[in-house]
Formats: C-alpha cells, structure tokens, sequence
C-alpha cells in the first residue's frame, strides 16, 4: 500500500515537472508601460516637472503629452510630441490659477502612433492605449509685481521716446498700455499698448505731436486689460525741429509744388516752341520759272486752285491755295517757312484732274496724318488730311466749294 501511495506521488511530481517546463519553453513577450508620478512646479521658470518611470522603454519610440481642463473637459496644451525621458517638463503659461487639469500622457511607436496592448475581460479583447495621467491644481504662488519707468530719452531721428522700464514678476502681464499726456492741459495726445518687451524697452512714436512739457504713463494689464501695476515718468520736453522734408508732406505743400511744376512746364514749352509760320503774299513777287539756287528749274504751269491748309493751334493763320504747283521751302516758294528744320525746297501740291496731291523733297519729312509720306513721290492729298511739314505745326487740308 505505501509502495502504492509512493508511485503515485512520483506521477504527480513528474506531471508538475513536465507542466513547468511547458510553460518556461513559451515566456511571455515583453509590454511596455509608463507611470507619472505627481507634478513638481517650479514659480521661476513658470514650467510644471513631471516624474515619469517607463518599463520596457526601448518599446517606445517618443510620447505625446496633453493638458486637459477637467472642468470644462477642454485640451489646453498639446498633444504636443517629447522625446523618451524621466522628467517631461511641460510649461505652465496656458494654465489658470486654482483651476484643476490633468496630464495625459501616452506611448508612441516608430510612425508616430499610439501604443496599444491586448486585455481580455470576459472574453472580450480590447486595445488598450498604453499611458499614464496625473492630475493637479494650478496653485502659483503670489508674487508682487513691481513696474517702474527708470528713463525716458528722446530720439528725434525717428522721433520717439524710448522708455526703459525696470519690473519684476511680470508673469502675469499681457500687455502694456502706454500714452503721452500733456503737463499743462492734461490730456492725452497718443496712446499705444505693447506686448511685453523682451529688452524692457517701449518706443513711442511722437510722430506729428506739438512742442512742449509731458509725462509719460505706463500701466501693466492682464488678460482682461484689468490693470496690475502702474508707473508714471517725471516730466519730458519734447522739442523737435521743424525738417523741410516733413513739411513737403503737408497737402497743401504738395498742390503748391504740381502747380509750380506745371507753369514751369507751360513756360518751357512756350520758349521752345517753334517761331511762327510766316506766308508768302497771294500773287508772289516773281514770274517765269523759279530758281532754287544750284536746283534744277521747276517750270511754272499755274493752274487755278481752291484749297485751304487750317492751322490746328488756335491764333495762327490759315495757308490759302489758290494755285497749283503751290511750292513750299525756306527762303523762297509760295509759302515760306523761316525754319531750320524745312528744306531749300521742302514741298509741292500739285492739282490734277479733280484730285490734290502732295510731293516731298526734303531731308526732315513731310507727314500725312502722321506717316511720313515717300520722297519726290506724288501722294494723295484728301480733304480733312492733317499735314506736317517736319516739326513744324500740323495742318488740316480743306477743299474749298
């Protein structure tokens, strides 16, 4: 019997080893976990240190970190991505006095994905994310803010006052409201906010303000623009003189220069303008043929005309064509032209078989409505043809009835 009772626990006990070995031949694969421990803040940097213990972390790639209201269950910092650490350090600037939050941190793999690891509960297998969170009241302690205006120097290349201010715990501070107000009357002439200077400088433009005795006010605000700490300089003369430059700014200073400019212009164009066209009388002073001076003779074969050349500048008189060829040049023609730029024999209209032609002998041109006609070749001539003999002012041919 007791042999029996022997065997049988030698059964048992090889069962057991044979169990053992089974399960060491199949470990469990290794799963990665993070745990915060409570939140550290530090007044100085403004920045909350959060102690964090990771197991497994070559199983982690990097974290991503959120600050949740848990009051209005809003995100008001993140997610925002850290590299793997013990000690994530998470700035406070977001963050409301005695409010409470919560730091939700989780895992990340290789392409930036959350962690997951497999639980089973009743059965069921859910991913669970792999991360942490702590929870903590915003508590800064109370510090006083100081805020004095140390100096005020006037610069009057830009022209500004720069202000120096000298503050200490200005957490708190949104902005700076900064204005200029005048010793004798008391009112304000600029005003301006600024965000908190890094150099503790402020310059305000004075851009446009009258000569005379100010001081200058500096009032520290939060948030709301509720006013945390205020600062007053002593009194600052502000004179700056007059720069010409500035002046020609001014409108009116502007009108005055485009009407100068534009009677000097009309006076320029009035002493460059040509001289006046000058015509010969009607019936001229000689007969026969015309000698242009080493020229070839042009017979003469008058043939009776009715044309007209209309000045186009007003006060200028009308060149009459009461007979063909009618020769055009300077010094001699039917109508001379006392000007360098026309030609010994410049032009000649000719009248042929009901219809005005034109020919050009010159060396500056003869223009048809603005095309320079061809040389020593008869061109058309048409009523209302404007006509320009070199610079010279242009013309309108009219065939009279």
């Amino acid at each position: 019997m007791i042999k029996q009772q022997r065997i049988y626990q030698f059964i048992i006990l090889l069962c057991l080893v044979i169990t053992g070995t089974s399960h060491a031949q199949t470990p469990t694969p290794p799963v990665p976990s993070l745990v915060a421990s409570p939140v550290q803040y530090n007044p100085d940097q403004n920045i909350y240190f959060v102690p964090l213990q990771i197991v497994n972390p070559n199983l982690i790639n990097a974290l991503q970190v959120q600050i949740i209201n848990n009051e209005t269950q809003t995100v008001v910092y993140g997610p925002t991505r850290y590299t793997k650490t013990s000690t994530l350090q998470i700035p406070a600037s977001n963050l409301e006095a005695d409010v409470e939050y919560r730091i939700y941190i989780e895992a990340l793999d290789g392409s930036g994905l959350p962690l997951t690891v497999s639980t089973e509960t009743y059965g069921t297998i859910t991913q669970v994310p792999i991360a942490t969170t702590v929870e903590f009241l915003h508590q800064p302690p109370q510090t006083d803010l100081t805020l004095t205006v140390a100096t005020v120097e006037l610069n009057t290349t830009i022209p500004a006052f720069i202000i120096t201010l000298q503050a200490q715990n200005t957490q708190s501070v949104f902005q700076y409201e900064v204005w200029l107000q005048d010793t004798n009357t008391g009112l304000r002439t600029i005003s301006k906010t600024f965000a908190p200077p890094i150099n503790n400088q402020l310059q305000l433009s004075v851009s446009g303000v009258a000569n005379g005795e100010y001081f200058i006010v500096v009032n520290a605000q939060d948030t709301n623009r509720q006013i945390l700490a205020s600062s007053q300089s002593d009194n600052v003369r502000l004179n700056i003189q007059p720069n010409i430059l500035d002046s020609l700014n001014h409108p009116v200073a502007i009108g005055l220069i485009v009407i100068t400019l534009i009677i000097l212009i009309g006076l320029f164009i009035r002493m460059t303008r040509p001289p006046q066209l000058h015509r010969l009388p009607d019936k001229p002073t000689f007969t026969g043929s015309r000698t242009l001076g080493k020229r070839k003779e042009l017979p003469i074969k008058e043939q009776p005309a009715n044309a007209v050349l209309r000045h186009l500048t007003q006060g200028h008189p009308d060149i009459f064509i009461n007979k063909v060829p009618f020769v055009i040049g300077r010094e001699v023609g039917d109508w001379v032209i006392n000007y360098e730029n026309i030609s010994y024999l410049h032009a000649r209209i000719f009248h042929e078989q009901g219809q005005y032609y034109i020919e050009d002998h010159s060396s500056n041109g003869t223009f048809l409505n603005n095309h320079r006609i061809p040389k020593n070749q008869r061109t058309l001539l048409y009523h209302g043809a404007t006509v320009r003999f070199a610079s010279v002012a242009e013309f309108r041919f009219e065939i009279l009835d």
